[in-house]
């Protein structure tokens, strides 16, 4: 898991060959005027962005989730958001993961919680447990998927 403001993001390219190309498009976009929705950063499902719109709810409805497929960034736009976040060996061992979705959600409690501004990032890799979107308000936040 890394956490960093988005300025710093391409100190991080050597960890992962698509990295630069994330950069890359960060450093393009006016991420604020994107469209909610699914946008293609690289071709055949190699790098996207979701962007949503997420409303308070009760932290223990909000389930933590893990992936196997896909590395997330995950950047609040427009409100601070706190992400929890637990080692994999922690998730329950019995949940079942749907290889469609690219991801197990559980009832699992939450070891660790970071506070994510916007401008700033976390990445949570496939052997990170997160829980994001615990927020007091409504706002908008993007999700960049990256095939690992």
């Amino acid at each position: 898991m890394i956490h960093d403001i988005l300025l710093n993001f391409a100190h991080y390219c050597a960890l992962h060959p698509r990295f630069e190309a994330i950069a890359q498009w960060l450093r393009q976009t006016a991420l604020d005027a994107l469209p909610l929705g699914r946008h293609e950063i690289l071709p055949n499902g190699e790098a996207f962005v979701n962007v949503q719109e997420i409303a308070p709810r009760p932290m223990e409805e909000i389930p933590a989730e893990y992936h196997r497929k896909y590395i997330d960034i995950q950047i609040p736009l427009s409100g601070i958001e706190q992400m929890g976040w637990q080692p994999l060996s922690k998730f329950p061992v019995d949940v079942e993961f749907s290889t469609e979705r690219d991801v197990a959600l559980a009832k699992s409690p939450t070891r660790d919680w970071l506070s994510v501004a916007p401008g700033e990032f976390v990445v949570f890799f496939p052997t990170d447990v997160h829980t994001p979107g615990l927020v007091s308000s409504p706002h908008r936040k993007i999700i960049v998927k990256v095939l690992r």
